[in-house]
């Protein structure tokens, strides 16, 4: 009796001794420890897909949703004015509106940073109800990508990626200091950080900004992990383009009114962990599509992951909103 019971003891203890390594080895959860929380209460609407694995067993083949479940979520987004996404410091572009990048054909992948451009960001523009603009950039481009906002790229395990400022109006952030969001060197004192310039609210950005109606006048709103009240300084974006008239935002042959989001570079041909969400192009642009549609087959045969094409059809008026089309017949590659 005495050995069975040993045995018996001992049996128990091995299996005890195994849970409990396991649980102390386990995959730790993402640093962003809020996320999951937000992911799973206000914005459990926006599921991620179940993964499967490529065939070299390290980028997943089809982890992201159908066509018409992307273009119903980035409707969702456009169309959510949340101020912020749970608390002061979890800004609004991380769950909410349209993070898009405009490109044009070139000799790298269209979803890679320029390798050129030693600025350390990438310009990108966010699109919402109350932060509308009538073309996605100057007449040349006519597509691009759009990424997953943080919240939800969390739930594939994709490349986290951080907005250090921003700006209301595309502000030749090629020419600035300091990732972009520095001064120009032709007039550092009315160009330098909103921070530093005092300005605080939309109206008071404007203000300043009419001294000359040049990028020498436009400051930046810093947005970066870890700064303060950032949800409400990046509101201060939306603020300052819903305090221009109207036909401040017509089409200018040449000239770009969208607002600018400059991203923390990410690393080169990740092409497993970028947050891609669709590739889109602008609907009555010249080759928006053509050019989508190789992007979507460039993506496919590098990460073996599907994305769709979407027609992103811009507002022409105030009151009228974006909307975006997932259309079968324009899909250069089938959904496996």
């Amino acid at each position: 009796m005495d050995v069975v019971i040993y045995r018996l003891y001992r049996v128990v203890g091995v299996a005890l001794f195994a849970v409990l390594t396991a649980c102390a080895t386990q995959t730790p959860v993402s640093h962003r420890t809020d996320a999951g929380s937000v992911a799973s209460t206000a914005y459990a609407a926006h599921p991620a897909s179940t993964a499967t694995l490529g065939a070299t067993g390290s980028a997943p083949q089809q982890v992201q949703p159908d066509g018409p479940t992307v273009a119903r979520h980035l409707t969702e987004r456009y169309t959510d004015v949340s101020a912020n996404c749970g608390s002061a410091q979890r800004p609004s572009f991380l769950c909410s509106g349209v993070l898009f990048r405009a490109t044009v054909p070139g000799p790298y992948h269209s979803w890679n940073p320029n390798p050129s451009n030693p600025k350390g960001t990438v310009s990108f523009s966010w699109l919402r109800k109350d932060a509308k603009f009538r073309t996605i950039y100057t007449p040349r481009y006519s597509n691009g990508f759009i990424f997953l906002p943080n919240v939800y790229a969390d739930d594939y395990g994709f490349h986290e990626t951080e907005v250090v400022c921003v700006y209301p109006i595309d502000a030749h952030t090629d020419s600035r200091s300091d990732l972009g969001c520095g001064p120009l060197p032709n007039n550092p004192s009315a160009s330098a950080t909103c921070s530093k310039l005092g300005i605080t609210t939309g109206a008071a950005w404007v203000a300043h900004y009419r001294k000359g109606n040049v990028p020498e006048y436009m400051c930046s709103f810093y947005v970066s992990i870890g700064t303060a009240n950032s949800a409400v300084t990046f509101s201060r974006m939306g603020e300052a383009m819903r305090s221009l008239p109207e036909t401040f935002y017509a089409i200018t042959p040449g000239r770009s009114y969208t607002n600018e989001l400059l991203v923390r570079a990410w690393p080169q041909n990740i092409h497993a962990t970028v947050p891609i969400e669709a590739f889109f192009y602008q609907m009555g642009a010249i080759n928006g599509l053509a050019n989508a549609q190789a992007d979507q087959r460039d993506f496919f045969t590098t990460s073996r992951r599907w994305v769709p094409v979407i027609r992103m059809t811009m507002p022409q008026a105030a009151s009228q909103d974006a909307t975006f089309q997932y259309l079968p017949n324009e899909q250069a590659v089938a959904r496996p």
